[in-house]
């Protein structure tokens, strides 16, 4: 699964590395790579997405969006693949965090990562290395 320095062109368009990684993270496409006409490289499937169950279930545990102070209702946030697919990150509800649209791009368009602490809450790290933690316990966040 080595996609580094992938970039995918076409007419008028092209397709980065990172935003591979992001429409794989939580994506409705169903993708398959192909070197020349009959390799395949990479497929995602339909078992790679949340399940409703599983939103459900992750929404239970986060109200909200776990970036640093966010409110953003869980049900208005992608789920977040916390060990990346591209990494072999399992599509679980240990595996998924709500993040809104703007804390998903940090992570995937700007070098921000996110942590989950022994206790349940969240650390949101900038590309500097920076660590916010609130502290709230996961049934506290809304």
């Amino acid at each position: 699964d080595d996609f580094e320095g992938l970039v995918l062109r076409g007419e008028g368009w092209q397709l980065t590395r990172r935003a591979l990684d992001r429409y794989r993270c939580d994506s409705a496409l169903v993708a398959t790579l192909f070197a020349g006409r009959t390799k395949v490289l990479d497929a995602n499937t339909a078992s790679e997405q949340f399940s409703r169950r599983q939103r459900r279930a992750i929404a239970a545990r986060h109200p909200t969006c776990v970036g640093y102070g966010c409110t953003v209702p869980a049900h208005r946030c992608d789920l977040h693949h916390v060990e990346p697919r591209s990494q072999h990150g399992p599509t679980t509800v240990a595996n998924g965090a709500p993040k809104c649209r703007f804390h998903h791009r940090l992570i995937h368009q700007c070098g921000w990562s996110l942590e989950q602490e022994s206790d349940g809450t969240w650390t949101t790290v900038d590309p500097q290395g920076n660590r916010w933690n609130d502290r709230r316990p996961p049934d506290q966040i809304a």
